[in-house]
């Protein structure tokens, strides 16, 4: 093959790549099309109007006629984004809520809505950001891309439930997110169950819910924070074991902070 054509080939292959990267937006139709495009627009109706493969057509799906739609991150939720790393609470729960807004039905609301409730728990309004996660919960959802999205508000929702003391309410949901096929929300859901009988009191059956996120997720990053909960717990009780789980968490996790707080 001469140097012309192998050109030609990269060159071909090159624009095949190109013209993939850019059909990276989708759309679900109620009869279970897949559309693939470069863009996709949603108009004063709610209809979805998308280009052609081509790029050259724009085509229009009418509200009620798809079951969900995906674009990539838009840039006003990575710019949202950018603001709740920097800390800028405020700033990022008003950006995130016009996201919400603006891309409802383009595969970013249940994300904006969980990190606007993140931003606002972060500047003490948990009681706003307890209220947009409740309206999240329990509502069905057509995107699978999206369920993640929202076993992580859920979750949320349970931490700010066991703040206020609401724990009959959080347990319900963490029943549910100890079934779950993801290992670290049910790591979590342990660890909040624990919490929660802490908070009733019950200590024996905190530790009991400890130790099984412990057993079951020995490569958890939170498995160390676990661990010094229970030590914490044996101290109080007074149990003879709170020793050896000292010197698990020290053999094992020695360069961390829990650690370092353990004594014997």
């Amino acid at each position: 093959m001469n140097k012309e054509c192998v050109a030609l080939l990269l060159a071909a292959a090159g624009m095949s790549l190109t013209l993939s990267a850019a059909n990276d937006s989708i759309i679900v139709t109620t009869d279970g099309k897949v559309i693939k495009t470069s863009k996709i627009e949603v108009n004063a109706k709610g209809d979805l109007e998308y280009l052609t493969p081509d790029g050259k057509l724009k085509n229009r799906i009418p509200n009620g006629r798809f079951r969900y739609a995906q674009v990539p991150k838009p840039a006003e939720i990575t710019e949202a984004d950018q603001n709740y790393r920097k800390q800028q609470w405020k700033t990022a729960a008003a950006m995130y809520h016009k996201a919400a807004s603006d891309y409802r039905l383009l595969g970013w609301e249940v994300y904006c809505i969980r990190m606007e409730a993140e931003s606002l728990a972060k500047t003490g309004e948990k009681a706003q950001a307890e209220k947009l996660l409740a309206g999240l919960h329990g509502t069905g959802e057509n995107n699978p891309g999206q369920q993640k999205e929202r076993n992580l508000a859920d979750n949320f929702l349970a931490d700010l439930l066991i703040d206020r003391k609401a724990f009959d309410d959080a347990e319900k949901i963490l029943n549910r997110q100890q079934v779950l096929d993801d290992p670290d929300l049910v790591f979590s859901a342990f660890v909040k169950k624990a919490e929660i009988m802490q908070g009733r009191g019950r200590k024996k059956e905190a530790l009991r819910l400890y130790y099984q996120a412990v057993l079951l997720f020995p490569g958890n990053p939170r498995r160390a924070e676990a661990l010094y909960n229970i030590w914490n717990l044996m101290q109080e009780t007074k149990d003879p074991r709170a020793a050896k789980i000292a010197e698990m968490l020290k053999r094992e996790y020695p360069s961390s902070p829990f650690a370092q707080k353990v004594f014997f």
